[in-house]
């Protein structure tokens, strides 16, 4: 019969040294637990904040995200959940240049909010416009959306008028999607143009 016992006690020191961080962080040992639980966080950065409403105004923003997820939506009709495609695009604010109404809070520096174009007809349209006009070129021929994406995704700053618009659902489900007008890029993330229209 097989013993299990002598493979099981020679792999508990593997398991004990060393223990990978769920997303990729550094190797840690698990046996120094205490030295963990004593140590402060000072050093340790914040995680930038996701925001869901943000002001209505004119920002600075880089692209931290460009890529095609899938998603589960309820049929209005059959009431069923169905697998569906959307490219979402995700902004990290690096300054609030103005701010729509002056009475707003804004949000922090460093915080994320998203924007997703459908994958349809008319999704992919919007998707086209909002590339060309991130990539500063109105030649985009020949290029696939792969492409598109990892190019969006190239450390580029961009000058850009952000608004939420709210829109009721026939099931009177109330939903905000953020509209984004790219001005142009920027090199100089201090560099401040006119808001513009």
């Amino acid at each position: 019969m097989f013993n299990a016992r002598p493979l099981y006690a020679a792999m508990i020191p593997l398991f004990a040294t060393s223990h990978e961080g769920g997303n990729g962080g550094s190797s840690m040992t698990l046996l120094d637990m205490d030295s963990i639980l004593g140590q402060s966080l000072d050093d340790t950065p914040d995680v930038p904040e996701f925001i869901n409403d943000i002001p209505a105004g004119s920002y600075l923003l880089t692209i931290t995200k460009a890529g095609v997820e899938k998603y589960k939506s309820k049929d209005e009709d059959t009431g069923l959940e169905t697998e569906r495609m959307r490219i979402r695009v995700v902004y990290s604010i690096q300054k609030t240049i103005e701010l729509a109404d002056p009475t707003d809070i804004p949000v922090p520096d460093g915080s994320l909010f998203s924007e997703s174009f459908m994958v349809n007809e008319n999704g992919m349209q919007y998707f086209k416009r909002q590339a060309k006009k991130t990539l500063g070129t109105d030649n985009i021929q020949g290029a696939s959306v792969k492409e598109i994406l990892a190019e969006m995704e190239n450390d580029l700053t961009l000058q850009a008028k952000v608004k939420t618009k709210s829109t009721k659902a026939d099931n009177g489900k109330e939903y905000k999607n953020v509209q984004v007008h790219i001005i142009g890029t920027v090199d100089d993330p201090d560099f401040v143009t006119a808001t513009g229209s």
